[in-house]
């Protein structure tokens, strides 16, 4: 058999250089490879292994479901599945919503585009993603993507996507001193980019630490202390703003903001690609091209 480095493509890496050692098995967090050696696994992203390496669970019921049924299209209906989407939806804090199974994060994000602009009426509705973001290699997702290494590749305004910085608090790029005073003018650039393009959706896909999510919405329950229906900004920590001297700013966030309906025309599940993200079901909100925006916050 000849070796890999002449038969496969491998992404993100100089073909030339690319040199991975042969992987024959594993047992919990190591690997043994075919020369012999055991070696600790340190691979990021592969959250399928968070329960290491031939877990016996894992194996009993991989073997199982083989014995029953390999695959089926989906066009049939799937017990495993049915049983995975209701997990899902009671997990995330949508009991009546439907979970629409993709092959790759890719795939997913460039649904959640289609799903934003049919829901909004606008097939060709300006996207707005982060700078200093990852969302997958097409061609859509690229342009989708703050990515430096892809950003020659693709002209995100010939896919309608507009980026916008973001709350990187600790170099922020709007010049500001505090996490909170980023946070806003971070906010405020996302409501004038939506000003100026108006937007299908706002894609955010929390993928590292440095990208802490930001969240604008109304909540009933959240803004200063006495107001009722303040715009609240959700940081990395599950924060929300209570700064006196930033009032006028977050009120000016607030004109820039719909009613929330209690009728939203579209769902949006962003998919989490870090181990330490934080779902919040409680912070869905209708934003302002009428979509549920799903927040997810990354724990210091």
């Amino acid at each position: 058999m000849r070796p890999e480095t002449q038969t496969v493509l491998h992404s993100w890496c100089r073909q030339t250089e690319w040199n991975a050692p042969t992987i024959i098995g594993g047992a919990g967090a190591r690997l043994h490879t075919a020369d012999g050696r055991t070696i600790l696994d340190f691979s990021s992203l592969a959250e399928c292994s968070n329960l290491g390496h031939q877990h016996p669970r894992v194996v009993e019921a991989i073997r199982a479901q083989a014995q029953r049924l390999c695959f089926v299209t989906s066009a049939w209906g799937a017990e495993p599945r049915a049983r995975l989407a209701e997990l899902l939806l009671e997990k995330s804090g949508f009991p009546d919503g439907r979970v629409y199974f993709t092959l790759g994060g890719a795939d997913a994000n460039e649904h959640a585009v289609k799903f934003a602009r049919q829901a909004s009426g606008k097939p060709q509705g300006w996207i707005i993603a982060r700078d200093r973001s990852y969302h997958g290699a097409s061609y859509a997702t690229m342009a989708l993507s703050g990515d430096a290494r892809t950003v020659a590749q693709v002209d995100p305004a010939a896919f309608h996507v507009a980026h916008v910085p973001p709350p990187y608090a600790y170099r922020c790029p709007f010049g500001t001193r505090t996490d909170s005073a980023c946070g806003v003018a971070a906010a405020e650039r996302v409501g004038e980019v939506i000003d100026e393009h108006g937007a299908a959706s706002v894609e955010r896909e929390p993928h590292a630490r440095d990208l802490d999510a930001l969240q604008v919405h109304r909540d009933p329950d959240a803004g200063r202390p006495g107001g009722d229906g303040d715009p609240a900004v959700q940081f990395g920590e599950g924060e929300l703003l209570h700064d006196p001297d930033e009032a006028d700013r977050r009120d000016d966030l607030s004109r820039r903001l719909p009613t929330p309906s209690p009728q939203p025309r579209a769902g949006l599940i962003l998919r989490p690609t870090n181990a330490g993200i934080q779902h919040r079901p409680d912070a869905c909100h209708r934003s302002r091209s009428g979509l549920i925006a799903h927040s997810a916050t990354i724990p210091r």
